[in-house]
């Protein structure tokens, strides 16, 4: 039918659904690649059984309805076509963007937590640190963003923390959390903290870096070696 042709060829992702029957009968090329699911397999997927037929049911309720796949959250733009005789539901398939506001509130939430919140790339270079982060070692963001643990610790410090965790994280996906003790050249003393550290993923589900929070327990410690 001209309505599959005509989706088909678009380079923008779409899904084209049979309203009499729910059943999907255009999943484009560029929606394939990015939800990795063709028009055969799409049908018995958890994708479309326990995401979009949920969600679609209820579209008329919710403006721009969103989902999340493959640790990834989707928008959907949705409209309906009639073509000899028979109603479609069009799905136009973004990813979902965050508003200014939306990230102002991330960012302020991450500089208010009380920890020092932090992300690296698969060289273990910093390329996010928060408020607190950057208050520890007086510098700001940009003076940090682009270098590693070696540039913030002594060499042994930062060493250890690829050895010990880092590698973990980024070669095996691993989530790490233990304590771990820093020495602070600047400030000459040793810090203990409470560390979680978890992988981060690119669009094709590899991991691209690490995401780590640690807390400072370094007067827990003391008083717990006083007691």
């Amino acid at each position: 039918m001209p309505l599959c042709s005509i989706f088909n060829q678009l380079k923008q992702a779409y899904l084209v659904i049979n309203l009499d029957n729910w059943l999907p009968v255009v999943v484009n090329s560029a929606a394939a690649q990015l939800l990795a699911e063709d028009l055969d397999s799409l049908p018995q997927s958890e994708l479309w059984q326990g995401s979009l037929v949920p969600l679609l049911n209820d579209h008329h309720q919710v403006d721009d309805p969103v989902f999340y796949h493959r640790k990834t959250l989707f928008q959907l733009n949705c409209s309906k076509v009639k073509e000899s005789g028979c109603d479609y539901l069009v799905l136009n398939v973004t990813k979902a963007t965050p508003s200014k506001e939306q990230l102002h509130n991330l960012f302020s939430l991450l500089d208010n937590l009380g920890a020092y919140v932090y992300c690296k790339d698969k060289n273990y270079r910093y390329t996010f640190v928060n408020r607190q982060v950057c208050e520890l070692f007086s510098c700001e963001p940009e003076q940090i963003i682009g270098k590693d643990d070696s540039a913030l610790f002594d060499s042994a410090t930062a060493q250890r923390l690829i050895k010990e965790s880092d590698q973990f994280v980024i070669n095996d996906a691993q989530t790490i959390e233990k304590e771990e003790v820093n020495f602070l050249p600047h400030l000459n003393e040793q810090r203990h903290y409470l560390s979680v550290k978890k992988p981060l993923f690119d669009d094709l589900d590899r991991v691209s870096g690490l995401f780590g929070i640690s807390t400072d327990i370094t007067e827990l410690k003391q008083t717990q070696q006083k007691l």
